[in-house]
């Protein structure tokens, strides 16, 4: 799939291999991934470009036209969580790459692509599956008194305060919208101004996770941000912690940490076990020459600034790292390369840390020139 700091050009780039000169858009862009797609179930032999591509690299290509195509059609933005591409229309989202690899399978691939341009309209109209249960959760939330929406993909949900909603339980309410509208209303209920109550740490230490959050969070959350546990990390980056649970994900006050601590227990060194625990899942690749991104896609690669060695496990050499959003740590020992990559990625991030720069060694330090 896709790896690169700014996700537009990237879908450009991967674009460009299906038509020769400027990228058709909007309605002549979607004309253009349904002939890319005939000519590659078909006709692939008369048409170098597109039988010089494999089919991954189609999907990669007509996905990226597709998506870009819809943003200008029907008004959407391009969306990326943890390495996956999405279109958001309204409150609902697309994926225009399933909708290329589900074509090419197909016996009928112009009947499928049909089927997909006609859930994607559902879906900016507000009748679609991912939109209706958004907007239901939007009226819960605010009937609720419960913080905002910020950003959605799919049926995870961030609002304005921090916390992360999976809403998958809901879908499958949504041919009744009585029950979708009672569904959602008990979700945003756990959201309430009321402050959760605080778990015993036998619990809580299963769930305990760090989490890097940089000045927009804190600018966000005004007052509020006193309430939460935060340590400074260095320049403009804090550590804080989550709570995760299997459909929601909240911040860890301030007032939790204390009590836990009294009590003996030793909450962010327990984070980061569970941190250390996922080095196994961490995977990275070499996005621009010497500077390598950490995109494991679980939600944790930030933090993982925090791990010893965290360039070993990467399977790079580096002295200096980033961490431009949730998703992303970069590493090089390129200063000039290094700032430039991570600048694109933070202006493009819906979930944006900073671009500081932190240098790696015995012992993780704000780097200063």
């Amino acid at each position: 799939m896709l790896a690169g700091s700014d996700v537009a050009a990237a879908f450009d780039a991967a674009a460009s291999r299906l038509v020769e000169g400027s990228l058709p858009r909007g309605l002549d862009g979607i004309a253009a991934v349904a002939e890319a797609i005939d000519a590659f179930v078909f006709e692939g032999e008369e048409d170098d470009a597109i039988a010089s591509l494999s089919e991954d690299e189609l999907v990669e290509s007509a996905g990226a036209l597709l998506s870009l195509a819809l943003v200008d059609a029907l008004g959407g933005t391009l969306s990326t969580r943890e390495g996956e591409h999405r279109v958001l229309l309204g409150r609902g989202t697309f994926d225009a790459f399933g909708a290329i690899r589900d074509a090419l399978a197909a016996d009928q691939p112009d009947e499928s692509l049909r089927a997909a341009l006609a859930r994607a309209e559902e879906e900016a109209s507000g009748a679609g599956a991912y939109s209706q249960v958004v907007v239901a959760f939007e009226d819960a939330l605010k009937s609720a008194d419960a913080p905002a929406i910020r950003g959605h993909h799919e049926f995870h949900i961030e609002l304005v305060s921090g916390a992360e909603v999976d809403l998958s339980r809901l879908q499958g309410l949504v041919s009744d919208s009585d029950a979708l509208r009672k569904g959602a209303a008990r979700i945003a209920a756990l959201l309430s101004g009321a402050k959760p109550e605080r778990l015993e740490f036998a619990e809580a230490r299963k769930r305990l996770l760090p989490r890097l959050i940089g000045a927009s969070f804190v600018e966000r959350l005004g007052e509020r941000f006193q309430e939460l546990y935060s340590q400074p990390l260095g320049h403009d980056v804090h550590l804080a912690l989550q709570l995760k649970f299997e459909d929601r994900a909240r911040f860890v006050r301030l007032d939790e940490v204390t009590a836990w601590e009294a009590e003996g227990e030793d909450p962010v060194g327990i984070a980061l076990v569970r941190l250390e625990s996922a080095r196994i899942r961490t995977q990275s690749s070499e996005i621009e020459p010497g500077v390598w991104m950490v995109n494991s896609r679980d939600g944790l690669d930030a933090a993982r600034l925090l791990l010893p060695e965290i360039a070993d496990a990467a399977r790079c050499e580096a002295r200096f790292a980033t961490v431009p959003h949730r998703d992303a740590l970069l590493l090089s020992d390129d200063l000039d390369e290094l700032r430039a990559v991570t600048e694109d990625a933070y202006q493009s991030a819906p979930h944006p840390i900073s671009c500081a720069i932190f240098e790696l060694g015995d012992r993780l330090s704000a780097y200063d020139e």
